[in-house]
């Protein structure tokens, strides 16, 4: 299965933020900040709001370029078989039973895929107006889902939740752009720029 198939069944979206990424590729966030401001970031991205996101196409491409190359360093060397032509016993040698699959089948795997998660996922939300649950804001701020139900969303200055009717206990989902912003007054202050909460 192509990496980018498995990562938008993973996500059922067509876009992933950039600490999810960080996480699929196996690289500190810092880093790759780092390399997105110099320009070498192998993974086009793009800003939706105050968030960074990449096509899960394009970071499926690039795992998939990291697995060739790593299957073609590890290749086996080919080893000259010895000529057996003299024996009088003939050894069968195993077939393999490798099925290759063509462009043409992967094309039709991808299609099936796009049109279920498109049924589920009719509408590719930007990031900054999504709604996020406690495990979206733990991921995004690098703290356990448990940190954020007990010490972060009961902060006086978090966002105030969203509550959708329907359920007779409706869930608190949270405006991504404001936990962003909410986030970004913890940011080293300058002169003219306090924080708005205490640190956690």
């Amino acid at each position: 299965m192509k990496a980018d198939i498995f990562l938008a069944m993973k996500y059922e979206r067509l876009v992933m933020r950039l600490d999810e990424v960080c996480h699929e590729i196996g690289a500190e966030i810092g880093t790759v900040r780092s390399q997105m401001s110099a320009g070498t970031f192998p993974i086009p991205t793009r800003n939706e709001g105050n968030l960074v996101v990449a096509d899960v196409r394009d970071v499926g491409s690039y795992l998939d370029r990291c697995r060739e190359e790593a299957a073609q360093s590890h290749a086996p060397s080919t080893i000259p078989k010895a000529d057996h032509s003299h024996d009088n016993t003939c050894t069968e040698q195993p077939q393999s039973n490798a099925v290759k699959i063509s462009d043409e089948d992967i094309s039709r795997i991808a299609k099936a895929v796009a049109d279920s998660v498109g049924k589920r996922v009719a509408l590719v939300v930007p990031g900054s107006l999504d709604l996020w649950d406690t495990s979206d804001i733990a991921a995004y701020l690098k703290r356990s889902a448990d940190t954020v139900r007990r010490d972060i969303v009961v902060q006086p200055s978090f966002p105030k939740p969203v509550r959708l009717p329907g359920t007779a206990k409706p869930q608190a989902l949270y405006i991504a752009r404001e936990v962003v912003r909410w986030a970004e007054s913890f940011q080293q202050p300058s002169k003219t720029r306090k924080a708005v909460g205490k640190p956690i």
